[in-house]
């Protein structure tokens, strides 16, 4: 059985030279980064 804290969803904030990035992570926290950028879908919410 899986643990079901590998599937919460954290979303975050990073400030980088004074803009403001939002995004989200998933998963466990050892696995790779896979990294879907913004464009389209316009919103985060569609990679679900």
């Amino acid at each position: 059985m899986n643990d079901r804290s590998d599937l919460e969803v954290r979303h975050c904030t990073r400030t980088i030279d004074g803009d403001t990035v939002f995004y989200r992570q998933a998963g466990p926290k050892t696995a790779p980064v896979l990294l879907l950028p913004h464009g389209y879908p316009c919103s985060s919410f569609q990679y679900r």
